[in-house]
Parts: structure tokens; sequence; C-alpha cells
């Protein structure tokens, strides 16, 4: 059951991050050999830092944003 709590530990992480709007702790969070593949890009997001720019920018585009 220790990693069910892991998980739900670090997904609460991540929700309190996005929820908080703040891009380093949702970077801090992810592996550094991360990738992602946003929806509407053409362009993976590969790596920590491009994925801290990447938290940076949904961000500043958004005028909300919010997990439950």
């Amino acid at each position: 059951m220790a990693d069910v709590d892991e998980l739900k530990a670090m997904f609460d992480q991540v929700v309190a991050a996005i929820n908080r709007r703040d891009a380093d702790a949702w970077a801090s969070i992810v592996h550094d050999d991360f990738v992602v593949f946003p929806p509407f890009s053409p362009f993976a997001v590969e790596g920590k830092e491009a994925f801290r720019h990447f938290a940076q920018m949904f961000f500043a585009e958004e005028e909300s944003v919010r997990l439950a």
C-alpha cells in the first residue's frame, strides 16, 4: 500500500503546484528526462528546464487554472 500512498502524495503535490500557478514547484516534480506532447502543439517538451518554461508560459496564457 505504500506505493499507492506515495503516488497519491505526488499527485497531491502536482495538483497543489498547479493550483498555486507555481511553475517551479510543478517542474521540480518531473524527471530530468521528462517528455510531454502538449495538446495543440506540434512539438514535444523535453527535459525539466523546458517543462518549467512550458509551465510558466502555460500559466501566463491561461486566465485561470484549477484542479480539484
